[in-house]
């Protein structure tokens, strides 16, 4: 991304691995498990086996550690795809495919995604 697109992002994206699990709002209870590759204020990137067209709604729980607990805290999340993109892996055996999409947040207290975004802050790859 260039210089100019980064200045004109509204938050900062953190490049993260995020245990999410998520299901599509028309497709109850078929809840699936991802692991996200950046996450910002306004929006997550999730790797998904299957591609998603824009605007499907999605709910979206990340469970992150809870000070002075041993029982995760969970934060419900909602938002809708906004692009999904192919993505194709090489390995020794076969090629792999899998979808980057992208996913803007909706409904979501903006304090919930500060609690998430400063848990991570400082731990990026």
């Amino acid at each position: 991304m260039d210089k100019k697109s980064q200045e004109e992002r509204l938050f900062e994206r953190l490049n993260l691995p995020i245990k999410v699990n998520y299901e599509i709002f028309n497709r109850p209870h078929d809840i699936k498990k991802v692991i996200s590759k950046n996450i910002s204020g306004g929006g997550i990137c999730l790797s998904l086996t299957e591609k998603l067209v824009p605007e499907t709604k999605l709910k979206m729980e990340v469970k992150l550690p809870k000070a002075g607990s041993r029982r995760p805290e969970d934060y419900k999340l909602e938002g809708r795809v906004v692009w999904s993109r192919m993505v194709e892996v090489f390995s020794s055996s076969e090629p792999s495919i899998y979808y980057d999409t992208g996913i803007q947040f909706s409904g979501v207290d903006p304090i919930v995604i500060g609690r998430i975004v400063s848990y991570f802050h400082g731990r990026e790859l």
